[in-house]
């Protein structure tokens, strides 16, 4: 799926000279963590990112005409083995990783904003560990694989409660579920779809 650049950007990749320059952000929970793939600290955005230079890598970002998620793995070479329980032990699931790819001029300078290349959460984090030394891959997946996943959600008062605190909607949704009701001059029972005759507010409520 083809994505607007920025001209100056595009300017760059036409260019004799290409230097591209690629930026992450991945943001754990005991701080964020912001590198790209040059050397030294480079500025954009208000932020700091620190230079990886060979140390750090990053897989193929892959974009199809299908509506499918695609993920990423981010790479980082020689972490020292004393910060891998660190790592593992950080909050990271479903925390959010983005990729930007920038053009840099003659003076290794940024010509433009980078363009975001990739933008999604991270959801798993594995390592190879050496004598010393360790690689530490970072997993990110698309947001658009929650398509994928399945909804356990009920129109139930404690189920509302995670949305809209304050929200009594559902809140005599079992009562209402064994109410008889009146059509004219016809008494019609109503039934709980797969549970119970509970006539008070306590109890298992019906599944929707």
């Amino acid at each position: 799926m083809s994505r607007p650049l920025d001209s100056a950007n595009v300017t760059e990749i036409t260019a004799e000279r290409l230097a591209p320059a690629t930026f992450v952000f991945l943001d754990f929970q005991s701080g964020p963590v912001r590198v790209w793939d040059g050397i030294g600290s480079m500025t954009w955005g208000g932020n700091t990112y620190v230079g990886l230079g060979y140390l750090g890598a990053i897989s193929a970002i892959e974009e199809t005409t299908s509506v499918q998620p695609n993920g990423v793995i981010f790479g980082l070479n020689g972490v020292p083995n004393a910060l891998i329980a660190t790592v593992l032990g950080d909050n990271y699931n479903r925390r959010a990783a983005k990729v930007w790819l920038g053009m840099l001029n003659s003076s290794d300078q940024l010509v433009a904003d980078p363009d975001l290349a990739f933008s999604g959460r991270m959801n798993n984090v594995d390592f190879d560990k050496g004598a010393e030394t360790a690689v530490i891959r970072v997993h990110a997946e698309s947001r658009l694989v929650d398509l994928r996943r399945t909804r356990e959600l009920r129109y139930t008062h404690e189920h509302q409660q995670i949305h809209a605190p304050g929200d009594d909607f559902f809140k005599y949704m079992v009562r209402a579920q064994s109410t008889p009701l009146m059509w004219g001059s016809q008494r019609v029972e109503t039934y709980a779809g797969g549970g119970g005759s509970d006539n008070g507010d306590n109890g298992g409520e019906g599944q929707q």
